[in-house]
């Protein structure tokens, strides 16, 4: 009960909706309920039903239109608590709220089961389910360099489109080698995009072609990531395990020493999503949506606030919070790449308050916003954006979204929690003290 009456640093009167957004779409004020969609199954980093004090987060499965609540615990299915079997209480630093992803499709097949004839092998040998993967299965295989000189690949072939971005991961760990080489080899130009990653140390070796990333999972996993821009129609996509840093062409392995490899990812888009997990053919997971309605909770003069963790560094636009009504006119909270906008579109033109955030993946920050007859202004983290001082009243449908356009697109990959909405429109003051 304390964590789903956190409080806020605002004043208590100003608030029409509150919802925490810890482990439930319950509203502690407001009006009407929030409403929930996704087609697919999806998954989060959390808690299971049966973890105490001290133990790790796993990756969590959720049901076909269940939200997902990054930290929190799966007690059940469509049931979450901020709280673990022992009734201790989850540290606030791990609950980052409700996850809202958008559409994504992973184009690995077989992505847990490296074993299978989908992938293409070359002088490895591969051990099935030979370590605790990171949702707490015994699903990671172990792929072994065999002992012969030669080039040592793991591979699928795949369909691309030129000029579009893409993203490959894979989880891997130590298994007596601690390199992974993650690597797209377009032929037909002859450009390899790829990068080394030393998943003993969780740092990223030698790269070509791309960006890459690192990211630490549980059990002593890590995400290993390279996203790059096609410049072919295809590519042999390569989860390969090496030795050392920028190990490429013939070397011997001793035919024991490995690296344990789990859940590939080949998905196009300009950073990685939740793992989709695959068999015999490509699965989509499809986008979150989560709306709630505007009647009595906001008016066309109105004030947002929210906490937001993004999932990803920045890249293109995505929508934070979103009332649309058509293509002309709408209210939205966006990121556009580089800045945090507070827009009211009112008969196709755009009146924007702008605060200039290079956000950083996995960190919470605090927004408020206001718009309508007292201008626009956003503030994160009680520092104020430059405001617009447009005075028309804005434009506000019949329901608002969380995480998305309005328009149930734009999703921003991220958390969110702590979301409210007045009926006023926010003071400077206000707004800073919302944000503290």
């Amino acid at each position: 009960m304390l964590i789903s009456l956190r409080r806020f640093q605002i004043p208590p009167v100003s608030y029409a909706l509150r919802a925490p957004l810890l482990s439930s779409l319950a509203l502690s004020a407001g009006a009407g309920s929030l409403s929930f969609s996704r087609a697919t199954t999806g998954m989060v980093f959390g808690h299971a039903p049966t973890a105490i004090s001290g133990d790790p987060q796993l990756m969590l499965t959720a049901a076909t239109g269940e939200p997902r609540f990054i930290g929190a615990r799966r007690v059940s299915a469509g049931s979450w608590s901020a709280l673990l079997s022992d009734s201790s209480v989850i540290p606030d630093a791990e609950l980052k709220g409700v996850f809202i992803e958008g559409q994504r499709q992973n184009q690995t097949v077989y992505a847990e089961q490296f074993d299978n004839a989908a992938w293409i092998q070359s002088a490895n040998t591969i051990v099935a389910n030979a370590s605790i993967s990171p949702d707490g299965t015994t699903t990671a295989d172990k792929c072994v360099p065999t002992a012969v000189s030669a080039g040592h690949y793991l591979y699928q072939s795949k369909t691309l489109t030129v000029g579009s971005d893409y993203t490959s991961s894979v989880y891997a760990k130590p298994g007596g080698y601690n390199w992974i080489w993650v690597a797209a080899y377009e032929a037909a130009t002859g450009i390899t995009h790829s990068a080394f990653f030393n998943v003993a140390a969780g740092t990223v070796g030698t790269t070509a072609a791309c960006t890459a990333t690192i990211v630490a999972a549980n059990n002593g996993f890590y995400r290993c990531a390279i996203t790059f821009t096609a410049t072919a129609t295809s590519a042999t996509v390569q989860y390969n395990v090496v030795d050392i840093d920028n190990r490429t062409g013939a070397w011997a392995g001793d035919g024991i020493s490995g690296a344990y490899v789990w859940a590939a990812q080949l998905e196009q888009g300009a950073f990685p999503s939740s793992y989709i997990p695959t068999v015999g053919s490509a699965v989509t997971r499809n986008a979150d949506v989560l709306s709630c309605p505007t009647a009595s909770n906001i008016d066309t003069s109105g004030t947002v606030v929210i906490s937001f963790t993004p999932r990803h560094a920045p890249s293109g636009t995505i929508y934070l919070w979103g009332s649309y009504t058509d293509a002309n006119n709408s209210t939205q909270i966006l990121h556009d790449g580089t800045n945090l906008i507070m827009r009211k579109r009112i008969a196709g033109t755009n009146y924007d308050a702008i605060y200039a955030l290079a956000f950083v993946k996995d960190t919470t920050y605090k927004i408020a916003a206001r718009f309508g007859a007292s201008g626009q202004q956003i503030c994160v983290n009680t520092v104020l954006g430059t405001a617009d001082a447009n005075a028309i009243a804005g434009t506000i449908a019949a329901t608002m979204e969380i995480g998305s356009d309005g328009n149930g697109a734009g999703q921003a990959f991220a958390g969110f929690r702590d979301f409210e909405t007045w009926v006023t429109a926010a003071t400077d003051t206000e707004l800073q003290g919302a944000t503290a």
